[in-house]
């Protein structure tokens, strides 16, 4: 029996990008299964990045259709300016400084061929310097989406994960349009997706590939970049976090909460828990000043386990502990 055809939609927002934008482009354009749409959003570059997107979408083998933006709208505006235009049915994110590998469209289309209930795929990525030289790290290492986790997926536990902390990077996914009216508008508070990934693991399965399916790029330009590689790097890094990140953090849940309380399609069974993750992230942002008076908080904390299911970790613990800043919210 002929398989359906299905279209691929490649979405790519650039700003000012000149440096890497060629080469990523250029992973594109080799695709074993090269994409049926390339949709790129530009938000008002000024340096050479308009030029190179000409002259690519000139020779291309495949439709490419270029946007300019005549005011800038920001990153999550701008992605999702570009999820309205696409007309494929499955969606693939492309960051302007990474770099695909061969077979990656083909990877993903074949899974989501394969499991006709999944609703998004996603897989691991080598992590390179600005010269594309392996860093001798894998993303879902820096991510910390450790193997229990990813069993977690594969028995559809995935918003549990996705409840302890973000593991999912754009640049490696790809989805079925079908489910984007779903999860339209993105919050301006939220990053897409970590909030694209939540929504669809809500409503469908999820595939994971652990093999690397592209270099992720570290370089001194990145938007978003990958935390430390042991315990004690992130240990030193999350000892220099302003405790302010928990303030944005319950304002992003309490956004999540909200949208989903008023959703049709959305199962209540999943409340509780993000209603347990804001009382655990109040308790962190109202944090006493005095080391001592946060003991009673971050023993409860700890022993009713929301350290471990809603922070990541419970070296979180230890982290409140230590910290010198005032977690509370400025008055």
């Amino acid at each position: 029996m002929r398989e359906t055809a299905v279209r691929i939609s490649v979405i790519l927002c650039t700003y000012n990008g000149e440096h890497y934008l060629f080469e990523q482009l250029e992973s594109i354009a080799a695709q074993t299964r090269l994409p049926d749409e390339l949709i790129i959003c530009d938000d008002g570059s000024t340096d050479r990045t308009r030029s190179i997107l000409d002259v690519f979408a000139a020779q291309a083998a495949f439709p490419v259709l270029v946007y300019y933006n005549t005011r800038n709208l920001g990153s999550t505006r701008n992605f999702e300016q570009a999820l309205r235009l696409v007309n494929g049915d499955i969606i693939a994110f492309a960051d302007q400084d990474d770099y695909w590998y061969q077979h990656k469209l083909a990877v993903l289309e074949s899974a989501m061929r394969q499991s006709p209930r999944a609703g998004f795929v996603f897989s691991d990525a080598d992590v390179v310097d600005s010269e594309r030289r392996p860093l001798e790290v894998r993303l879902w290492q820096s991510v910390r989406f450790s193997a229990s986790e990813q069993e977690q997926a594969a028995r559809g536990e995935f918003a549990n994960v996705l409840l302890r902390h973000p593991v999912v990077t754009g640049a490696t996914m790809a989805f079925r349009t079908q489910w984007r009216d779903l999860f339209l508008p993105i919050p301006e508070n939220w990053i897409h997706d970590a909030w694209i990934s939540f929504w669809i693991t809500l409503m469908a399965d999820v595939i994971v590939i652990p093999e690397p399916l592209m270099q992720y790029r570290q370089h001194t330009l990145n938007q978003i970049g990958i935390s430390g590689r042991t315990r004690l790097d992130r240990m030193r890094v999350a000892l220099k976090t302003d405790p302010q990140i928990y303030q944005l953090l319950y304002e992003r849940y309490s956004v999540l909460l909200e949208r989903l309380e008023q959703s049709p399609h959305i199962a209540h069974d999943i409340l509780p828990a993000v209603r347990t993750k804001l009382q655990h992230l109040n308790a962190r942002r109202n944090m006493p000043r005095n080391r001592v008076a946060r003991f009673p908080v971050i023993l409860r904390e700890l022993f009713s386990g929301h350290y471990k299911h809603y922070s990541g970790s419970a070296l979180n613990a230890i982290r409140d502990l230590l910290l010198t800043h005032d977690a509370r919210t400025p008055p």
